[in-house]
């Protein structure tokens, strides 16, 4: 599983949460069905995002231990990728079962607001700590960080050749390196974007009754906090923008297609820079 496929379902992850924001503090006028795509769609674009990470996670440690035979083959990256959008989609199943349209006030029937309503004997508080809190964030950080631990140990204890051979070694291992601290910046970028959100929601939902002041405070916290775990999947494009060199040039060089339908030759693709791609792909290493 390359680097580049396991970013290209994070990005549709992304790009399906962003299509799908939505306000549910405020009354719902989008009608029943969205009530009910609206936030389904929005968990199984988080869970299939933080899965990705996961899978990538995995890919990179297997390569770095591994370099001549880790790491997944392309058909098997693509049996990892369908599975995590099936398994996000059955995680995030009981949001489309049990959001519905509600009218808290009934002197106002007009305004209905689109809230989780479980039927008696199931408990909601339950799924969002097995099924949100736990499968879609804590454990699949704790996978994420288990394998960059071992990624970092291998990095830290690695025998360095020192014969002029090593050379173009070490240049593979600096480009793996590059693509590793682009993925720990985005990894922590996720868990600092949803953990305000996670955290009010734990409170709230498995803690004691609300205080007074905690009612007052989480009714300002709680926008904030989603817009928070919102702006996750917009920050990725610019962290990727700016710590990955290759998609920059690549980025520049696509843009001006929308205009141009014969744009010249990429500039960077001289003889001397297909061979070292020659090379290269032998390590399955991308470059930053």
């Amino acid at each position: 599983m390359s680097y580049s496929t396991g970013m290209v379902g994070k990005a549709s992850a992304d790009s399906l949460f962003a299509e799908f924001v939505g306000d549910f503090e405020i009354a719902w006028v989008l009608g029943w069905w969205m009530c009910k795509t609206v936030p389904y769609v929005q968990g199984v674009s988080v869970c299939a995002s933080v899965y990705s990470l996961v899978a990538v996670s995995l890919d990179r440690c297997s390569a770095i231990w591994f370099p001549l035979g880790g790491g997944f083959t392309r058909r098997k990256a693509r049996v990892i990728i369908f599975l995590i959008w099936v398994v996000s989609c059955t995680l995030a199943l009981p949001w489309a079962l049990y959001f519905d349209l509600e009218t808290p006030d009934s002197t106002h029937p007009q305004n209905q607001f689109c809230l989780e309503k479980w039927p008696a004997g199931m408990d909601g508080d339950l799924y969002f700590l097995i099924g949100n809190m736990l499968l879609c964030y804590v454990l699949p950080l704790i996978v994420i960080s288990f394998c960059y631990l071992l990624i970092w140990l291998r990095v830290i204890y690695r025998n360095v050749p020192t014969d002029s051979v090593a050379t173009l070694q070490k240049i593979h291992h600096k480009a793996k390196i590059g693509v590793l601290k682009m993925l720990v910046v985005v990894v922590l970028v996720f868990l600092l974007s949803w953990l305000p959100l996670y955290s009010i929601f734990a409170r709230i939902k498995l803690g004691s009754a609300l205080s007074a002041w905690e009612d007052h405070f989480f009714s300002t916290a709680i926008p904030i906090a989603q817009w928070l775990g919102s702006s996750n999947s917009a920050l990725n494009p610019i962290i990727y923008a700016a710590l990955n060199v290759k998609f920059r040039r690549a980025f520049l060089y696509l843009l001006p297609k929308c205009c141009n339908p014969h744009p010249p030759c990429h500039p960077n693709m001289t003889k001397s820079s297909l061979m070292q791609r020659n090379q290269t792909s032998l390590y399955n290493v991308t470059g930053v």
